[in-house]
């Protein structure tokens, strides 16, 4: 009964922690992509725009989010209620 009791109470802390563990991956996976794209266009002579992106329907990445001081210059993903991780350059 002692272990049924714990597991119920570690189990949705574990939920959480993988959620917010998909969501740094699913982050470095696309800051990844995007460092190899800017490498990329850099070479090739070409400016900082998302080659072959699409501009997402409202509300359809809710982890997502703008950094902005009236207009946007950085974004982040949410990896839990409290933090945003965003990259470096971000916070100059």
């Amino acid at each position: 009964m002692l272990l049924l009791t714990v597991l119920c109470w570690l189990l949705p802390m574990l939920i959480d922690l993988v959620r917010a563990c998909v969501r740094l991956l699913s982050c470095m996976f696309s800051v990844y992509l995007l460092s190899l794209t800017a490498s990329h266009s850099a070479a090739l002579g070409f400016d900082d725009k998302i080659v072959g992106g699409y501009e997402c329907r409202d509300h359809s990445v809710p982890w997502q989010v703008s950094l902005n001081h009236g207009w946007h210059y950085c974004g982040a993903t949410l990896i839990n209620e409290r933090w945003v991780l965003s990259a470096a350059h971000c916070y100059k």
